[in-house]
């Protein structure tokens, strides 16, 4: 009896070329409906809506690193497995934005602090790309016991003042959960250097705008740089300030991205775990 194929569909802008890889997975039957398939390979914002109307669904594969933008979808906090791509997106285009944005406010970032917070895939990038540039690098990571090259300390979220005490740059690369959401806030932004530049290449939510309004006004920071912000606020018109439209980690390598989703494939059909699944109570 011939093996059975997955029936899966794919929903995301491919160039022919990645299609075509796609379309040569000796175990998936990609489909044109909805009502038979499985697995889904997709991207915002088609994931939220797509999900409701998908009955067999079991496995879903989101071609970005942010699992926030899952948070509507039916499947979130349900048995089916969802994956992201965190990890594999452009991290180096992330950290040259990161350091681009220092050098927006500042001649020079050599020997200076700098605080990254979140050292994952694309935090580590900064990381790194700091240390190189003679930068004196700490992070602030969930899983602080875990030592990250180039940060000379690491330390847990709640004692995250501590980490911006002195840092003269502060880097944004964490994931946007319920716990991280507004981390940036007033206190905080008062334990960074009265001189600081902060860039935030990760979500809008991980800052409070209006408390870094309240901040710069004051005279507080020397700038920051937000490659997302809240809708019409005010703070995106602030002199100190430099808006982009989310296109710090633009430029991301698709055929990494796949190449994670077809490792991912043959561990689901071997009932083994799945890389970068996402955990419900964690957020990502």
């Amino acid at each position: 009896m011939p093996e059975r194929k997955i029936p899966a569909l794919l929903a995301a802008q491919l160039s022919p070329e990645h299609v075509r890889r796609v379309q040569r997975l000796q175990s998936i039957e990609w489909q044109q409906g909805f009502e038979r398939a499985e697995i889904i390979v997709c991207a915002w914002p088609l994931a939220n809506e797509l999900t409701r109307v998908l009955p067999r669904l079991r496995w879903l594969h989101y071609l970005a690193a942010g699992a926030w933008d899952l948070r509507e979808c039916a499947v979130w906090g349900t048995d089916v497995i969802v994956t992201t791509s965190r990890g594999h997106t452009n991290s180096a285009g992330v950290a040259r934005y990161v350091l681009d944005g220092f050098r927006r406010f500042a001649e020079s970032v050599e020997r200076a602090t700098v605080c990254v917070i979140g050292l994952g895939g694309v935090g580590s990038a900064v990381a790194a790309r700091c240390a190189e540039e003679g930068m004196r690098v700490v992070g602030v990571r969930r899983d602080a016991g875990r030592g990250v090259a180039g940060v000379e300390r690491v330390f847990p979220p709640d004692r995250l003042r501590e980490a911006l005490e002195g840092a003269r740059f502060v880097a944004i690369c964490c994931q946007l959960t319920g716990a991280s959401r507004h981390l940036i806030d007033d206190a905080a932004l008062m334990a960074m250097d009265a001189d600081a530049v902060l860039v935030n290449a990760a979500r809008a939510g991980i800052v409070d705008h209006d408390a870094l309004l309240r901040a710069l006004d004051a005279g507080h920071l020397r700038g920051a740089m937000l490659d997302v912000v809240d809708s019409g606020h005010a703070v995106a018109r602030h002199p100190r300030v430099v808006a982009t439209p989310h296109v710090a980690g633009a430029g991301a390598n698709i055929t990494r991205l796949l190449d994670l989703f077809e490792e991912n494939l043959q561990a689901w059909l071997a009932g083994e775990p799945l890389r970068n699944r996402i955990d419900w109570e964690r957020g990502y």
